[in-house]
């Protein structure tokens, strides 16, 4: 069993009860899935999720936490809160989660284990008409459910004669859905997202990685380490990167 900071656990109660206390979106409950793991060997362990992010696909992880936005967490519960430990903002701001406790983050995706339906990923590559063997790139400009990357095309070859599958989330609400289409994909073109996390998990086909950073000085540095060593960033300015947002936050309708 692996030993943990229990100095970094709140409360005294003698029971083998505990909340993980986890702020952020879908990538930080896909991150965590270890944590929830290694602290279930020894407690039980509640882990609230937001709605929207059960909805979207965490209803579907595999776990012994009892996990999700309706659970009932009892009164006697102690605290671990995951979001609290950051120590070297913005680049420990996902790693602290697991530094707080003294948890080893690095093997995270070992530990995020899913529920498949191969009929939901099917319908999803019929959706595109995609044939087995056939060749095709998996773009994602979106993130969350406003923000869409104006400039992840820009690192699609311009002469690629194949097909390019553009991610819609509104097609299915459910992330793993995509994973048929993402394992066959010879490149993956996408913005920073909770896709990638997905991404290290699956027996990918894909030669190029190419991730979009919502900044241009932060993303890379918390979250590249994270991550396999293939993915590629692409590069942006200050400039650009203040042009893409004041662009957004000018959109009439941002979903």
């Amino acid at each position: 069993m692996i030993q943990i900071n229990k100095s970094a656990i709140k409360g005294d109660s003698p029971t083998k009860n505990l909340s993980v206390d986890q702020d952020g979106c879908l990538g930080d409950v896909f991150f965590l899935q270890k944590l929830i793991h290694i602290l279930s060997e020894e407690y039980n362990v509640f882990h609230y999720i937001k709605p929207v992010f059960w909805d979207c696909g965490a209803d579907q992880l595999i776990n012994p936490a009892t996990s999700g936005p309706a659970i009932q967490i009892p009164a006697d519960c102690n605290l671990y809160q995951a979001w609290n430990h950051e120590k070297n903002w913005p680049f420990d701001v996902l790693s602290s989660k697991y530094e707080g406790i003294g948890i080893d983050w690095k093997d995270w995706p070992k530990y995020m284990k899913y529920h498949r339906y191969p009929e939901r990923e099917q319908a999803v590559k019929n959706h595109f008409g995609l044939v087995d063997g056939e060749p095709y790139i998996v773009a994602n400009r979106q993130c969350g459910f406003v923000y869409n990357h104006p400039r992840v095309d820009t690192t699609i070859p311009k002469d690629y004669d194949g097909k390019i599958i553009w991610i819609d989330c509104r097609m299915t609400p459910k992330i793993f859905d995509w994973c048929g289409v993402l394992e066959g994909a010879e490149e993956i073109h996408t913005v920073e997202t909770s896709f990638q996390q997905v991404i290290e998990t699956l027996d990918m086909k894909a030669k190029r990685f190419v991730v979009h950073p919502k900044h241009y000085k932060h993303s890379k540095p918390n979250l590249g380490r994270l991550f396999s060593d293939w993915w590629e960033w692409a590069e942006y300015t200050p400039e650009i990167c203040k042009e893409d947002h004041d662009n957004f936050l000018q959109q009439p309708d941002r979903g």
